[in-house]
């Protein structure tokens, strides 16, 4: 993975950045706001990484279940949805719209998406954000069973 310097102002702003990525590993990048759009902005076109938003949105009229069916239908996995849905923490949601879950629930809904990427890098934007404390713990345990099948 590679980022590109930027000047800002005429002074350098983000330097040339390059991580050798391996199998399973985990890269955390701490930085300010400006910094992280320009170096997410940079990935935006590359075909290799899936970019995991904040603030990214999902299909808010559908239940759970429905966007859970609907993923498996679009992608190449042959999942069962209730599998899936006891996996990844939203058994008790099934039948609850993504606009009404807990924000915390619904990253474990955007969550979905890593899942059925095929990319083989994933880059998260801020993962823990939006996670009530309780929740960490399990969301970590999915990512480190994502991480042994993509990058992260």
């Amino acid at each position: 993975m590679q980022f590109q310097p930027m000047y800002y102002g005429g002074e350098l702003f983000i330097p040339k950045i390059e991580l050798s990525l391996t199998s399973n590993q985990s890269i955390g990048i701490i930085t300010d706001l400006k910094r992280k759009q320009l170096l997410m902005n940079q990935l935006v076109n590359h075909s290799q990484y899936y970019l995991f938003r904040a603030g990214q949105r999902e299909y808010m009229r559908l239940t759970v279940e429905e966007l859970i069916t609907f993923l498996i239908k679009i992608s190449e996995r042959h999942e069962r949805a209730a599998v899936l849905m006891d996996y990844f923490a939203l058994k008790e949601e099934w039948k609850v719209k993504i606009k009404d879950l807990s924000p915390s629930k619904r990253m474990f809904v955007t969550l979905l998406r890593i899942f059925f990427a095929h990319q083989p890098t994933v880059v998260l934007e801020e993962p823990y954000f939006y996670l009530e404390e309780q929740d960490r713990r399990q969301f970590k345990r999915i990512l480190v069973d994502l991480s042994k099948e993509s990058k992260y």
